[in-house]
């Protein structure tokens, strides 16, 4: 069985699409497919993660002049590229596609060379020609609006199906109730943080009254400011710093409290419970951090770039004082995702790919 992945990552779109992507391929693996992804040279773009995570990568070449610099290339170009690249895999059983740029007109040029299309997507905002969609937001299945823009696919919505890595599975599993007390905080604001979100947040942190807390920083040194985050907390004890090989599960799990932006990271904390103050650091992010505040699963401050310190530190001293409050949104945390009730969620994605495929119509 042959999978191609369609995703990039960089400085501009951000990591989650790959992320999320290996989460998938992983699972599809575990069930004996062949996963290939087909991803676009640029800068930070992660192709060395994916194949450090044992898979191959057709790497699509950027255009410097391209009109579209998130897609990196003409549209007739990025058709042309992918369609070379999957003759040359001889066709795919599936396609998987997780990029805010493609939509139908893309998915029916790719139709002779995959048997099944898969659109991961989280705007809602383009029309698809797809067999099976999955949308992870809390308010995906609202109003019907893929009955329009995806007519006759299978669609899996609703943090239920959130694209978890594998490390997450058992820490969900065990996920231990949360009493609010807060005396170590999760930072991670994305895998790039090009603004350097982490420094401001960091120092928020710093201005605190009482007891110095434990803070776990998660900003790879590949990272634009992450030699400088690392410089400036050196010397510090109670802040720790990690790149990209940290086990995030275990360390959500281990935190009382996330300071982070949103997108893939925000399911991840819910289906540990973890409590969180949000940060949008992309247009994508606000819808799934706001339906998150009305749920009661996390407090969204805004876009990072209008939320200062003061802000950041009021937020979470004000959690400090209410430990009750905590234990209640880590437990609407926990409801949100649902992941334990259901079972695994990239298990279920993965599970309704190979159903796709089987599919005799």
């Amino acid at each position: 069985m042959r999978i191609a992945v369609r995703a990039d990552a960089g400085l501009l779109v951000g990591s989650g699409h790959v992320m999320r992507t290996l989460a998938l391929a992983s699972a599809l693996r575990a069930r004996g497919a062949a996963v290939t992804f087909l991803s676009r040279r640029r800068d930070g773009d992660m192709h060395e993660r994916i194949v450090r995570d044992g898979f191959a990568v057709r790497r699509l070449e950027s255009e410097t002049d391209a009109g579209d610099a998130w897609l990196g290339a003409s549209m007739q170009s990025e058709i042309a590229a992918c369609t070379r690249a999957l003759q040359a895999e001889g066709g795919a059983d599936a396609l998987v596609v997780d990029h805010y740029r493609l939509d139908a007109a893309w998915e029916r040029a790719m139709r002779p060379f995959a048997r099944r299309i898969v659109v991961i997507d989280d705007l809602a905002d383009r029309p698809h020609d797809c067999d099976l969609l999955v949308d992870a937001n809390l308010g995906a299945g609202e109003h019907g609006r893929y009955r329009e823009l995806a007519p006759g696919a299978h669609l899996l919505l609703g943090p239920g199906y959130a694209l978890l890595r594998e490390e997450f599975r058992e820490p969900i599993r065990r996920a231990r109730p949360r009493d609010g007390r807060i005396e170590r905080i999760n930072v991670f604001m994305g895998s790039f943080d090009r603004s350097d979100e982490t420094s401001k947040v960091l120092r928020a942190l710093g201005s605190l009254p009482g007891a110095p807390l434990r803070i776990d920083v998660v900003l790879p040194a590949w990272a634009p400011h992450g030699p400088a985050v690392r410089e400036r907390c050196m010397g510090k004890p109670a802040i720790h710093v990690y790149d990209e090989a940290a086990e995030m599960a275990a360390l959500f799990e281990a935190a009382d409290l996330a300071v982070g932006a949103g997108g893939c990271a925000i399911w991840e904390r819910c289906a540990l419970g973890l409590p969180s103050i949000v940060l949008s650091v992309a247009d994508n992010q606000r819808a799934g951090a706001g339906q998150c505040e009305v749920a009661g699963a996390a407090l969204w401050l805004g876009d990072a770039a209008v939320a200062g310190e003061p802000a950041i530190a009021a937020a979470v001293e004000e959690l400090r004082r209410d430990p009750r409050a905590v234990a209640e949104m880590s437990r609407r945390a926990r409801s949100v995702c649902g992941a334990r009730s259901r079972g695994f969620s990239t298990d279920l994605v993965a599970g309704a790919v190979l159903e796709a495929i089987d599919a005799r119509t």
